[in-house]
């Protein structure tokens, strides 16, 4: 099992604003009817913005940079067979450089 992205190898490595700003943002941990997450919101909101990590049960993993509740910006999938991505994101989707890596390497 990897270990979880820190904050700083997602701002070393992401081509985009890590936004930390605590006026903006608030740290908590919310349950949703399809998985959890814990990190960065958007104040009195449910939108993930920041830095946080998303749960779907057993299924997949996201963890990275997150705006409007999308992966943008450097983040990782992890899939439940083992196998993740490692990259840039925008809206939600692969976007510029990364890699994949098979639970077999």
């Amino acid at each position: 099992m990897l270990k979880p992205l820190t904050i700083n190898e997602i701002i070393k490595n992401s081509e985009e604003t890590v936004i930390l700003n605590k006026d903006y943002l608030e740290f908590k941990e919310v349950k949703f009817e399809n998985h959890n997450a814990s990190g960065t919101f958007k104040h009195g909101t449910d939108t993930i913005d920041g830095v946080a990590r998303r749960v779907f049960g057993h299924t997949q993993i996201q963890e990275g940079q997150f705006k409007n509740s999308k992966l943008n910006g450097f983040a990782r999938i992890y899939y439940q067979n083992g196998s993740y991505y490692i990259g840039m994101f925008k809206n939600g989707k692969w976007n510029g450089q990364g890699k994949f890596v098979y639970a077999n390497g």
